[in-house]
């Protein structure tokens, strides 16, 4: 792909569709600033130039025949995700009378005729400088993506980043809580990648799918004939990661008597085999995971005490998909091509992005690779619609309270036309009607990662 920015020596360009010939003047004021602008007078030429250059901005004049090309410029805007779009429209009033779900979807602001040159000019410039810092945090993922990293630049995602590369440096027990479908296997061995066992064996094991009368043999190994006659001697996932790291996942279906002797192990790095009448010892790392609160557990005694301190030296909590909310986009886009990576190259709709970031996800990130795996197969075509990924209706208030069912609705509310406006938080307050101020505080109340 050409780069007109650099093939120019200019420090901006912008792309402009105008059907009526009407954009001399911004032509011209665009110019003057500094910009390198390229008009097209038709779809033909538009989609032609867009495909081949690479615009921060795009400016869109709509008359009646533009509004006929709306599909069009849609599908052009899924190409290039960073691109921001800015709409002309004839006058306020317009809007009555033409769809207005594209520029909530596409554009990132409009403006009407007159134009005021020095707010559009602003309005341009602040979208430009969006769309840069926007391809400066694709470059970001794209070095995550290759590096097998946490996909995602939100606030709550960087704070686990750095909590997994502190942990990392350690070389204590780690305790990792989370949902089910959160990530905590993947923030386990991130956790071992980057510390200094990253060389060492890295070994998981199931704690509810081990059975009971197995479960040291499989931790700690045993004798030979120790089991039943016959039986050679094993050695237990303990002695095999001497060196590196052992994760045990949902550690809290440990049967209590093989609690007691992994929190010796972990205390006194000491263990017997089964069968064994000497001791054997082992520098393992244990990293356990866990979807239960453990403090509740022991204080019902269904969880030792001794291990639930033993493992609670260093802990992790790894955020909800909900919690995570501005990166789901990104997520989803990354789980789409490496899916579709030996296929044919598919993209999301607009309203299936919309779709994404408006449902709760229940099941976390684990749902939602899931439901692009699933979407993949049955789109027959290019675009994956929204009924692809087979979303439950996530508007029910049944057996809610009124305070609740308002809150819920706020804060969806919220998360949407946040995300409409391209986390303009400018444009999101004008759209619900309120200030800044009281969007900011809706996004506190509601502990929004946007």
């Amino acid at each position: 792909m050409v780069n007109l920015l650099e093939s120019n020596g200019k420090a901006r360009a912008t792309l402009i569709l105008d059907h009526d010939n009407v954009s001399g003047s911004l032509r011209q004021q665009l110019e003057t600033s500094g910009w390198c602008v390229h008009v097209a007078q038709g779809i033909k030429e538009f989609k032609r130039f867009f495909q081949q250059n690479r615009f921060e901005v795009v400016v869109v004049y709509f008359n009646d025949n533009t509004t006929t090309e709306t599909s069009e410029l849609e599908s052009l805007a899924s190409l290039n995700i960073i691109t921001k779009w800015i709409a002309i429209i004839p006058s306020e009033r317009w809007l009555d009378s033409h769809p207005s779900v594209l520029f909530s979807h596409l554009f990132y602001d409009y403006h009407r005729q007159p134009l005021r040159y020095d707010h559009l000019l602003a309005t341009i410039g602040h979208a430009y400088g969006m769309a840069k810092l926007q391809h400066q945090k694709l470059k970001r993922l794209k070095v995550q993506h290759k590096d097998h990293d946490i996909i995602g630049v939100s606030s709550v995602t960087e704070k686990l980043r750095n909590r997994i590369n502190i942990v990392a440096q350690q070389n204590t027990p780690v305790l990792i809580n989370g949902d089910s479908g959160a990530g905590k296997q993947f923030t386990a061995r991130l956790v071992h990648k980057h510390s200094a066992r990253s060389r060492g064996k890295l070994s998981s094991i199931n704690c509810g799918a081990i059975p009971e009368h197995l479960v040291g043999s499989e931790l700690f190994g045993h004798e030979a004939g120790s089991l039943h006659a016959g039986c050679e001697k094993k050695l237990g996932h303990v002695m095999q990661c001497t060196d590196g790291t052992l994760l045990l996942n949902d550690v809290e279906e440990l049967p209590l008597h093989s609690q007691s002797s992994l929190a010796r192990f972990i205390e006194q790095k000491e263990f017997y085999a089964v069968g064994a009448s000497e001791t054997s010892s082992s520098n393992c790392r244990i990293i356990a995971t866990t979807s239960s609160d453990l403090r509740q557990l022991v204080q019902a005694k269904q969880f030792r005490s001794d291990l639930y301190l033993a493992l609670s030296t260093t802990t992790i909590e790894v955020p909800t998909l909900n919690e995570r909310h501005q990166d789901i986009r990104s997520l989803a886009e990354y789980y789409l091509s490496q899916f579709c990576e030996n296929s044919e190259v598919k993209r999301f709709s607009q309203c299936t992005i919309d779709a994404m970031q408006h449902y709760h996800w229940p099941g976390n990130v684990r749902e939602l690779m899931n439901r692009i795996r699933r979407a993949i197969i049955l789109s027959e075509g290019e675009i994956i619609s929204e009924s692809h990924l087979e979303l439950p209706n996530n508007n029910n208030l049944q057996n809610l309270t009124l305070k609740d069912a308002r809150d819920k609705v706020e804060k969806e509310i919220v998360i949407r036309t946040i995300a409409q406006t391209g986390y303009n938080h400018s444009q999101a307050a004008k759209e619900l009607g309120i200030s800044r101020t009281s969007l900011y505080r809706l996004i506190s109340k509601h502990q929004l990662a946007i």
